[in-house]
């Protein structure tokens, strides 16, 4: 089974990394730095997992389907969107939602550390949604493993 996932986390020092992993190697991506004293702590994230028996392995085919499957996709976001209207109470909250689709499921979770970025998530899930197809497109490939730790 091969598991094509997209995912944006930003970090307590404001840094943002966006990118797209098959199964669970990073194959396309960025990372944006902050100004701000190093942390690497994550403040939120969104994990988008695609699951299925058919689904490419290559960076760009991986690129292509998650195009290709906007509409699914971003139904599952606004689904959870939905629900995170309000935010939360506790310091720690995290959500899930699940579709299956035809030879395939997705799963999208999220989770905030504090209470003021878990009430903006409606927001931050309607980002990602409304700009599926830029996001997406646009992420560059990364290089090998091999060639960034050389």
């Amino acid at each position: 089974m091969t598991k094509i996932t997209y995912y944006e986390q930003v970090r307590v020092d404001g840094g943002k990394r966006i990118g797209i992993e098959v199964n669970e190697e990073p194959l396309l991506g960025e990372f944006h730095l902050s100004k701000k004293e190093p942390n690497a702590a994550l403040l939120w994230y969104v994990d988008i997992d695609c699951k299925g028996t058919r689904l490419p392995e290559d960076a760009e085919e991986a690129r292509q389907w998650l195009l290709d499957h906007e509409s699914a996709i971003t139904g599952v976001i606004r689904k959870l969107a939905k629900e995170t209207a309000v935010g939360t109470d506790p310091d720690v909250w995290s959500a899930k939602e699940t579709l299956r689709g035809q030879g395939y499921t997705t799963t999208v979770r999220c989770s905030a550390l504090r209470r003021i970025q878990s009430r903006q998530f409606r927001k931050i899930l309607g980002e990602i949604s409304d700009n599926w197809q830029e996001r997406v497109a646009n992420l560059p490939q990364l290089e090998s493993l091999e060639t960034v730790w050389a």
